[in-house]
C-alpha cells in the first residue's frame, strides 16, 4: 500500500532527523569523556569547548523536533516527529491499530525512562530548547543544568533505535524502503573515532 504524501514526507523527516541525531551522539560523546583533557595543545581548548557547546544545542533542537507533539495547525502542515509519524501510520493503515498502540506505548516508555527517570528529560529539553537554544545559537556557554548532556546523548541513541525499527515495519508495510539508518551510522562513528583519535594525538 502507497500512504499519501503526507505520511512519506513525516516519514523522510523523522528518517533524517534520527540519523542526524546519531551521528552528533557519534561527535558530542567523546567531548563529554575525557577527550578534552586529552588533548595535547591548549589552543585546541576553547575551539572542544565551543564545538561541545554547539553540538549539544544541535542535538537538543533535534531532539525537540523528535518529540514534538503533533500539530496539524503549522504553517508548514503536520509537525514531523514520532508521535505525529505514528499517528499518520494509524490513518493511513500502515499499522494495525494494535501494532500502533503497542508501539505509542513503547516510544512513551522511552521518553519516561529517559534520564533514568530522574526528571523529565522531554519536558526538560522543550524548556531547554525554548528558553535558550531558539534565541541563541552562539553557545557562548555550557546549557543549564536542566538537561545533562549525557542523558540527552543516551535518549537521542534511544529514539534512533526506534526510529530504526519503525523504518522496517514501515518499509513492510508500504513496499517502499528509504536508505538504512544502522550501516551508515556505524561507518560514521568509524570516521568520527578516526577523527578524535588524530586530534588528540597531535603533537
Amino acid at each position: 500500500m502507497e500512504p499519501n504524501k503526507q505520511f512519506r514526507a513525516c516519514r523522510e523527516l523523522v528518517h533524517d532527523d534520527a540519523f542526524e541525531a546519531k551521528i552528533t551522539v557519534h561527535m558530542a560523546r567523546p567531548l563529554l569523556r575525557n577527550v578534552l583533557g586529552d588533548l595535547k595543545r591548549d589552543y585546541l581548548n576553547q575551539p572542544s569547548l565551543f564545538l561541545r557547546r554547539s553540538l549539544t544545542r544541535y542535538l537538543t533542537l533535534v531532539v525537540y523536533r523528535l518529540t514534538d507533539k503533533p500539530n496539524d495547525r503549522g504553517q508548514t502542515g503536520a509537525t514531523a516527529s514520532v508521535s505525529s509519524l505514528l499517528e499518520m501510520a494509524r490513518s493511513e493503515r500502515v499499522l494495525g491499530e494494535d501494532q500502533v498502540q503497542t508501539l505509542i506505548t513503547e516510544f512513551e516508555k522511552i521518553k519516561a525512562d529517559a534520564a533514568e527517570g530522574g526528571y523529565d528529560l522531554v519536558q526538560a529539553v522543550r524548556y531547554l530548547r525554548n528558553t535558550q537554544v531558539a534565541h541563541s545559537l552562539i553557545p557562548w556557554k555550557d546549557p543549564e543544568d536542566q538537561v545533562w548532556a549525557s542523558h540527552l546523548l543516551d535518549f537521542a541513541e534511544a529514539i534512533f533505535d526506534f526510529v530504526v525499527k519503525l523504518e522496517v515495519l514501515f518499509a513492510a508495510g508500504t513496499s517502499v524502503t528509504l536508505v538504512p539508518l544502522p550501516e551508515p551510522a556505524v561507518a560514521f562513528q568509524s570516521d568520527a573515532n578516526q577523527f578524535w583519535q588524530a586530534l588528540t594525538s597531535m603533537k
